[in-house]
């Protein structure tokens, strides 16, 4: 029935794991191959944040200072994601399930999509937070553009929320 699983994680490390699992058993049962993908919204680049800013003329200038330490964190919890994603990869493949990685920066609805697409994915497995009314409308929900815009099977995987 599926053959190629997209599963989608993000850094919440619970919801991925139920997520993980969940594509896991479903790749298991189908001899599937698994594309782990996570997708990492990129920094606000439009213009500089406040925080870059230094008072000082009439624009202000910019504080690099601020601006090195920001790519340096960012730098880093890109390496650390990656290597969290390849020891998930790994864990699919110590069961004999074949897998790979996928690593993008992007938003992530449109990534997941697009990613699913190019792989020829016939499933999207990911999570859902349930996040509700202010959180949802600021946040918004990848989980809803993926439903809606998906062009293959979509499984959410209801993540733990605190209410719960």
């Amino acid at each position: 029935m599926f053959h190629r699983i997209l599963v989608a994680i993000d850094s919440e490390q619970t919801i991925a794991n139920q997520v993980l699992t969940e594509a896991m058993v479903i790749a298991k049962a189908n001899s599937a191959a698994l594309n782990i993908v996570q997708v990492i919204a990129p920094l606000n680049t439009s213009s500089p944040p406040s925080t870059y800013m230094t008072s000082g003329g009439a624009f202000g200038s910019l504080n690099l200072g601020a601006l090195e330490a920001n790519i340096k964190l960012w730098q880093e919890q890109e390496k650390q994601n990656q290597d969290r994603l390849q020891a998930r990869v790994a864990e699919a493949q110590a069961v004999g399930i074949a897998a790979e990685a996928t690593h993008a920066i992007g938003e992530p609805g449109r990534e997941i999509c697009a990613i699913a697409e190019a792989w020829n994915a016939d499933l999207i497995v990911l999570g859902r937070r349930g996040l509700r009314g202010l959180e949802k409308l600021l946040l918004g929900s990848v989980s809803s553009y993926v439903i809606h815009r998906a062009l293959c099977s979509v499984l959410i995987v209801q993540g733990h929320t605190p209410e719960q």
